[in-house]
């Protein structure tokens, strides 16, 4: 949809780069809120990655967040099914991964431009781009 001048292989050679997040940089309020959070709360990042680019994002992961938090309070699990996760709540911009969640755990919608691959089927507990509203609503509600 959003490349309709390259072919479904081409478009998605993109997320198959094996240096694909090691000139990236997260957005600054992400960075503080969460590692506010990962002080004293376990901190999953739990993402679908495609093999090749697997290292990259978790040596951005380390960089960005590592240092910043107890080793013990932080973790990586790349998977396409974080439903299967046990969590109390999640930060995603997509529906495909609010919607594996099941219904205790408190869900945040990153607000995106992005076209979603299904309907949300579950109601939300945020919709916001603030990364520091994110963080006031999970300190006040964890």
């Amino acid at each position: 949809t959003y490349f309709p001048d390259l072919t479904k292989d081409e478009a998605f050679s993109y997320w198959r780069s094996e240096t694909l997040y090691d000139n990236l940089n997260p957005y600054k309020e992400a960075v503080e809120v969460i590692t506010e959070l990962g002080q004293t709360k376990l901190i999953t990042f739990a993402s679908f990655s495609k093999a090749k680019h697997y290292k990259s994002k978790f040596n951005f992961i380390k960089k960005h967040f590592g240092g910043k938090m107890p080793r013990e309070n932080w973790a990586f699990v790349s998977t396409g099914e974080k439903g299967v996760l046990k969590a109390d709540a999640i930060v995603d911009d997509r529906h495909v991964f609010i919607n594996q969640m099941s219904p205790e755990v408190l869900k945040i919608k990153f607000k995106s431009d992005y076209t979603q691959d299904e309907e949300l089927k579950c109601s939300l507990d945020l919709h916001t781009k603030d990364w520091y509203a994110i963080g006031k609503f999970l300190k006040e509600t964890l």
